[in-house]
C-alpha cells in the first residue's frame, strides 16, 4: 500500500491553514486541531492522494462546534436599569442586569445567577431561568430603605462570583 498524504484547511473564522501529513502502513493519519477562540461552528476539509489521484470520498468535510467556556469573573458585568436612583417605598424597582462571558468575551449562557444586595429592607427578585444566548440574566431590586445598596452577582453553576457590582441608591419618599 502507498502512504496518502491528508491535506487539512478551512479552520474556520477566516483562517486557513493548509498541512500535509503522511499515513502511517496502516492507512490512518492524525493531526490535532485546535478551535478559535470565539464561539460558533468550525469546518475542516480533509483530503487524501494515492500519490496520483484523490481517493474515494475525498475530499471529505466536517464541522466541530465551539461553546462558550466557564465564565470569567472579571470579563462579566452587572448593570442597573433604567437609572440607579429610586423611591424606597418597596414599589419602585430596579432591573439588575448580569452579563457573563468567558475569558475570550464570548456570552457564556444556560448558568443559574443569584443577585446579593447590601443594607436593610430589600427585596430582590432572582433572575428567573437561566442565563440566554446573550449571556444574560435579569432579576430586580426594590428597598423600603434608603440609602446605597451595593448589588453583586454569582455564577451558580460554575460557582464564579462577578467580581463586577453595581451601586444602587433608594432616596426617601
Amino acid at each position: 500500500t502507498g502512504l496518502a498524504d491528508s491535506l487539512i484547511g478551512a479552520l474556520g473564522n477566516g483562517v486557513s491553514r493548509d498541512t500535509s501529513i503522511k499515513s502511517d502502513t496502516r492507512g490512518f493519519a492524525k493531526i490535532r486541531w485546535r478551535m478559535g477562540k470565539k464561539v460558533g461552528k468550525y469546518h475542516v476539509e480533509v483530503s487524501s492522494w494515492n500519490g496520483e489521484k484523490q481517493l474515494i470520498n475525498s475530499p471529505y468535510t466536517f464541522t466541530a462546534t465551539a461553546h462558550a467556556g466557564k465564565t470569567d469573573a472579571m470579563a462579566s458585568t452587572i448593570q442597573a436599569f433604567p437609572a440607579e436612583t429610586v423611591v424606597s417605598d418597596g414599589a419602585n424597582k430596579l432591573s439588575i442586569v448580569v452579563t457573563l462571558h468567558d475569558k475570550f468575551g464570548n456570552p457564556v449562557d444556560g448558568k443559574a445567577v443569584t443577585l446579593a444586595a447590601t443594607g436593610d429592607g430589600n427585596n430582590v427578585e432572582q433572575p428567573m431561568g437561566v442565563s440566554d444566548a446573550t449571556g444574560q440574566a435579569t432579576g430586580k431590586i426594590s428597598s423600603r430603605i434608603a440609602g446605597e445598596k451595593r448589588v453583586s452577582a454569582h455564577d451558580i453553576n460554575s460557582n464564579v462570583q462577578i467580581g463586577d457590582s453595581v451601586i444602587v441608591r433608594f432616596t426617601p419618599d
